[in-house]
């Protein structure tokens, strides 16, 4: 939760004050906020360091470990995060070491792969395989990120009702467009976005904007489990450094069971595109 951020708490108060319907919902607020990790991409990769934070290009592996395939097909790299870099935004991850993450596809994402590689671990570059056949015609540009502390949100009002399951049904909330707008504003001051025209921010731990279900409703249908069994372990949007483009500049969700986070059992990752 982010109810244990000072920052975020003193915003959501001051957003209170000038959207004061919403007072009532401040402790559902609190108690639904995610304390998220952002993730921006900066410069273009140089590869000068292995084992940094990077979003498309070609990955680090360890030496010997043979780059994801499925046959004469190569999985799409996406990103690696050195969770040293990010051990202060949040407690749920390994303090060190780095995560990998790999799509057989871009369309339906018929398997995800996230790779966990301790700190002794010895890693080097790996090229691309070679005569590799990918889901697109080409690999991503790779790029620097950039992380930041953040903290996210549920998308629009519906949605926070459909959570909580409080006291205003579905239909008085979206009869209600004083209070749909207000919470809408709220969050827009509460957990700003960059402008559409800069590259978007990825994140950790992120409510993510759906036309449907949400992230975690696929995988529970998919995998087993309920709804709140699992979380959001990273969730891509468009960017124009990378040329990160899912369906129509939809999002790319990774997903694990908090069970499987705890004992840093990341083989058993699934991942949604979702698009309008």
């Amino acid at each position: 939760s982010a109810a244990q951020l000072p920052a975020f708490v003193r915003r959501l108060d001051e957003a209170l004050q000038r959207n004061r319907d919403l007072l009532p919902d401040r402790s559902l607020l609190l108690a639904l906020s995610r304390r998220s990790v952002e993730l921006t991409t900066t410069t273009r990769e140089s590869y000068s360091r292995v084992g940094n934070t990077r979003f498309g290009g070609e990955p680090d592996l360890p030496r010997g470990f043979a780059y994801p395939m499925d046959g004469d097909v190569a999985f799409v790299f996406l990103a690696q995060i050195d969770l040293a870099e990010i051990a202060e935004y949040q407690d749920y991850l390994p303090r060190t070491g780095l995560l990998s993450f790999f799509a057989s596809d871009l369309e339906y994402v018929q398997e995800a792969r996230v790779l966990y590689h301790p700190a002794e671990t010895q890693l080097e570059r790996c090229p691309f395989p070679e005569d590799a056949i990918f889901d697109r015609d080409e690999p991503f540009e790779g790029f620097h990120a950039r992380a930041v502390q953040a903290w996210s949100l549920p998308p629009t009002y519906l949605d926070l009702v459909r959570i909580a399951k409080g006291e205003r049904t579905d239909e008085e909330a979206a009869a209600d467009d004083q209070l749909y707008d207000a919470y809408e504003r709220l969050r827009e001051t509460c957990c700003p976005q960059r402008p559409a025209q800069e590259n978007d921010a990825h994140g950790i731990n992120v409510y993510v904007i759906t036309q449907l279900d949400s992230p975690e409703q696929e995988a529970a249908e998919k995998a087993g489990g309920e709804p709140g069994d699992w979380k959001v372990l990273l969730s891509l949007g468009f960017d124009k450094n990378t040329e990160f483009c899912f369906w129509d500049a939809g999002t790319l969700s990774f997903m694990i069971r908090r069970e499987d986070l705890a004992a840093c059992r990341f083989s058993r990752v699934v991942a949604f595109i979702e698009s309008s």
